[in-house]
C-alpha cells in the first residue's frame, strides 16, 4: 500500500523574472533568475511523496552540476526514493527555461537527458511499475519509455496516470493501458481533436470524450476555472480553492502527484480528485514548483476552515 512510481523528467529550473514578455526581435531586461530542480517528473513524485506516499522516481540526468545539482535536491524530500535516477555520461541536464510575468509564465524545455528515458529504462524497472499501487508518466520522456511504463502497470494491476503534457499525439492503443489522464484545457483541446470529438463548449466534449472512451478517467485541469470530470451522465467541474496566487507553475503536476498519493490509499476516486484540487491550490501561494507542494496536514488544515471540506475530511 502506498507505493507510487513516477518515471519522468528531471530538468534544472531556470526561473526569469520580466516585467513585460518579449516579442520576436525584442530584448528585454529581466528582474531576477533563480535556479530551482525541477521536471514534471520530480515535481510529480515530490507531490506525491509530501502526502506520505512511498514514492520512487525513475529517470535520467547529465554528469554535470546541473544533474549533482538536482539530485543533491531531491535526496533530501522524505519519502522519495531516487535510486533509480541515472548519471549519464552521453546528454547534458534537461533545462526548462521559465519567463514569469506576476502569475503567468512561458516555458521552453530543453530534454536533454530526459531523452535517454526509454523504452529500455521502462523495461529494467518493469519489476517496480508491477509492484506499484499507483504509477505516473508523462510526454516529457520518448513514447517508447511511456509505452512500456504502461504495459507493466496494466500488467500489475497497478492505476495508471498519464500526463500528456507538453503536449502531442496519443497513440490511441495506449488508451487501454491508461487508467486516469490529466490534460489541462489547452491539451484536452488537442486531444479532441486528434480523438475526432466534435466541436462545442469544453463541458460537452469533455462529455463526449468519455463517452467514447469509458475504461479511461478524464480529467482536465483548468487553470482559474478548476477542474472537470465527468460522473454518470454529468460533467463535475470543481471551481479552485480561494488562494492568494503567487505562481501557477506547477500547479497541474502537484495535482497529479497528489492524485497518485491519495489514490494509492485506497481513497475513493471523486474524494481523491476534491483533495487533490486542494493541494493544487494551495501550492499556487508559492513560487516555483518544488518546494511548493502542501503536506497532509496543510490539507487537513483547509479542510478543517471549510463546512465542505470538514464533512470530507477522512485522512
Amino acid at each position: 500500500m502506498n507505493k507510487v512510481a513516477v518515471i519522468g523528467s528531471l530538468n534544472m529550473d531556470i526561473l526569469v523574472e520580466v516585467n513585460e514578455f518579449p516579442k520576436p526581435g525584442q530584448t528585454v531586461m529581466a528582474n531576477s533568475i533563480d535556479y530551482k530542480a525541477g521536471g514534471k517528473g520530480v515535481n510529480q513524485a515530490a507531490a506525491a511523496a509530501a502526502l506520505e506516499a512511498s514514492t520512487i522516481l525513475i529517470g535520467n540526468v547529465g554528469e554535470d552540476a546541473f544533474g549533482q545539482q538536482i539530485i543533491a535536491k531531491i535526496n533530501q524530500i522524505p519519502n522519495l526514493d531516487s535510486s533509480r535516477v541515472i548519471n549519464s555520461t552521453k546528454e547534458n541536464t534537461g533545462i526548462a527555461s521559465i519567463l514569469t510575468k506576476d502569475a503567468e509564465n512561458c516555458i521552453a524545455v530543453v530534454p536533454g537527458a530526459n531523452k535517454l528515458t526509454n523504452g529500455k529504462i521502462a523495461e529494467e524497472n518493469e519489476f517496480i511499475f508491477k509492484e506499484a499501487d499507483v504509477v505516473v508518466t508523462q510526454f516529457e520522456i520518448p513514447d517508447d519509455g511511456i509505452k512500456e511504463t504502461l504495459k507493466a502497470a496494466k500488467f500489475g494491476n497497478s492505476i495508471s496516470i498519464f500526463n500528456p503534457a507538453p503536449y502531442r499525439k496519443i497513440p490511441e492503443e495506449w488508451l487501454s493501458a491508461i487508467t486516469i489522464i490529466t490534460p489541462n484545457e489547452s491539451e484536452f483541446t488537442d486531444m479532441a481533436e486528434d480523438f475526432n470529438i466534435a466541436p462545442g463548449t469544453i463541458e460537452k466534449r469533455i462529455l463526449d470524450w468519455q463517452k467514447k472512451y469509458p475504461d479511461t478517467k478524464l480529467i482536465v485541469t483548468r487553470g482559474k476555472d478548476g477542474l472537470s470530470y465527468v460522473e454518470g451522465e454529468n460533467v463535475v467541474t470543481l471551481e479552485p480553492i480561494k488562494a492568494k496566487l503567487v505562481d501557477s507553475t506547477g500547479a497541474g503536476d502537484i495535482f497529479t502527484g497528489a492524485l497518485a498519493a491519495l489514490l494509492s490509499r485506497d481513497m475513493p476516486i471523486e474524494e481523491a480528485i476534491y483533495k487533490a484540487s486542494v493541494a493544487a491550490g494551495l501550492s499556487v501561494e508559492h513560487k516555483g514548483a518544488l518546494g511548493s507542494e502542501p503536506k497532509m496536514e496543510d490539507i487537513n488544515l483547509y479542510l478543517s476552515k471549510t463546512q465542505e471540506g470538514a464533512d470530507n475530511n477522512n485522512f
